[in-house]
């Protein structure tokens, strides 16, 4: 360790030293901080997008295929036996119930999907940024 003197105030002091203790002059640079903080970059998930369009079109179609096969001949046979369009419920139920339960399974991979995504982005993507911190000089005395 060796003395020097300030180029302040001329006092001696410890080449250690990191300002004058007389005056406060810094004789070494400050240390640059750095701030620290987390970025994270997202993306949507393409899959998980195109099944949730296959479900409304599972539903969709599904409704429309349960109006059709609603419709059914039924034959009348009191005296003349003749044959006449009735709608079913039963048959228009059953369709719309089958095509919706698809649909929801469909809906519920789709969710599955975006989860899996979702923590795959979160595992990734994630980086740590580090940024200088200004520290603004300390101001000389005349």
């Amino acid at each position: 360790m060796a003395l020097i003197k300030c180029p302040e105030c001329g006092l001696s002091i410890s080449d250690k030293a990191a300002a004058c203790p007389n005056c406060g002059y810094p004789l070494q640079p400050a240390p640059v901080e750095f701030d620290y903080h987390l970025t994270k970059h997202t993306s949507e998930s393409k899959g998980a997008k195109f099944l949730r369009v296959v479900a409304w079109l599972v539903w969709i179609g599904g409704f429309i295929l349960a109006i059709a096969t609603g419709f059914v001949e039924k034959t009348v046979s009191n005296y003349y036996p003749y044959t006449e369009k009735t709608f079913d419920w039963g048959i228009f139920f059953t369709v719309l119930g089958t095509y919706a339960l698809y649909g929801g399974l469909i809906w519920s991979v789709s969710l599955l999907f975006e989860d899996v995504h979702d923590i795959s982005n979160a595992l990734l993507s994630l980086q740590l940024q580090k940024t200088p911190i200004t520290v603004k000089s300390p101001v000389s005395k005349p």
